[in-house]
């Protein structure tokens, strides 16, 4: 039998800091979604997690610490949000070459997630521009500000230059200023003024260096491109009218009508969780994950398409390596009495849907 394991999806930013005393700190930001996490019913929703950062150089381990943390949510409906959850590690370290790692853990359900990434760690003796820190979440709103802190070692008052670029590289807004160095902790503050949706690019210049930073920005879930997306994903459970007349209503109507649809498929009505909701964006989920290409979302494709409807097989049996034909899946959905065939015709890992058809 296949297991279908949603991957933890954690990231981890690695910076450099170098405070006035010429002491170099790793300062590790991650983030990974909170639907990542098991919540159990106690006076609240509660989750735990455990955050790790372990240095090597070479194969030993010269430092590295442990951290808990604990998440709570007044209802069952703050726990499935579509947020990140997002911490910081610091740890000091000395000159030279590591591997840096970092794992987390959910407490309740022990999956995991890591990310390592090698470093070189060279101490500033004249002049030195730190990266860019992030200052609050990653993801900001409309009316939210851009907010990066940084360290400028110097021995004289120094010109910086910013600008915030769009992801297609169109300069949005610029501004310049100067430093009193050495400083640590320079904190940089930037209103949006209501930009667009979208990633971003914030830089800093001073000399010769120049440090970057991306941000994204998103709106609240009914006024955003995510609920176009979610919208488009109710495909196969809802009536294409119904989602194209969703997707042009305002975003109070948009609200409205996604909690009347999804409270008539509730199979537990009296209770806070909806299980069907959030069964069935598990499978899309699931879906964009394992079976996405660069040319087509996972939902999209006839496997996609066919674990959301019939949800995880009772057992698969892949045939990649074939001599006289093409590689091959096959689906067998027992309890249902059905059994999908998939082949990838043109040995790209794009697999079609063969058997049976109209599914």
């Amino acid at each position: 039998m296949m297991v279908f394991v949603l991957a933890f999806n954690l990231t981890a930013d690695f910076d450099l800091v170098v405070y006035e005393s010429l002491r170099p700190y790793i300062e590790v930001f991650y983030s990974f979604p909170l639907s990542a996490l098991t919540f159990e019913k106690e006076e609240n929703y509660v989750a735990r997690y455990r955050i790790s950062l372990t240095i090597y150089k070479g194969k030993e381990q010269v430092g590295g610490m442990v951290r808990e943390r604990r998440i709570e949510a007044e209802d069952y409906e703050s726990t499935v949000r579509d947020t990140l959850v997002e911490g910081k590690l610091v740890h000091s370290i000395k000159e030279g070459e590591y591997t840096v790692r970092v794992t987390v853990w959910d407490m309740h359900s022990q999956r995991k997630g890591e990310v390592k990434k090698k470093i070189k760690v060279k101490i500033p003796r004249d002049f030195y521009l730190s990266s860019l820190r992030w200052r609050g979440k990653k993801k900001v709103g409309i009316r939210d500000t851009v907010k990066v802190e940084f360290d400028l070692l110097s021995r004289k008052r120094e010109r910086i230059e910013w600008k915030i670029t769009s992801e297609d590289g169109k300069l949005i807004k610029n501004g310049e200023g100067e430093i009193v160095a050495p400083v640590s902790g320079y904190t940089l503050v930037i209103p949006l003024d209501s930009l667009p949706e979208g990633k971003y690019t914030i830089s800093v210049k001073c000399k010769d260096q120049e440090r970057k930073r991306e941000f994204e920005i998103e709106y609240p879930f009914f006024s955003s491109k995510r609920f176009l997306e979610r919208a488009d994903e109710m495909i196969y459970i809802a009536p294409r009218g119904f989602i194209e007349e969703m997707k042009r209503a305002s975003p109070e109507e948009r609200e409205r009508m996604w909690k009347e649809f999804w409270k008539e498929k509730d199979p537990s009505p009296g209770t806070e969780k909806n299980e069907a909701e959030e069964e069935y964006f598990r499978r899309v989920d699931y879906a964009n994950e394992h079976f996405g290409s660069p040319f087509m979302p996972g939902w999209k494709t006839d496997m996609g398409r066919v674990y959301i409807k019939l949800g995880e097989p009772d057992e698969i049996e892949r045939h990649p390596f074939e001599l006289d034909k093409p590689p091959y899946e096959i689906w067998y959905y027992y309890s249902k009495g059905i059994t999908c065939i998939f082949v990838d015709k043109h040995n790209i890992g794009h697999y079609v849907l063969v058997s049976p058809r109209g599914l």
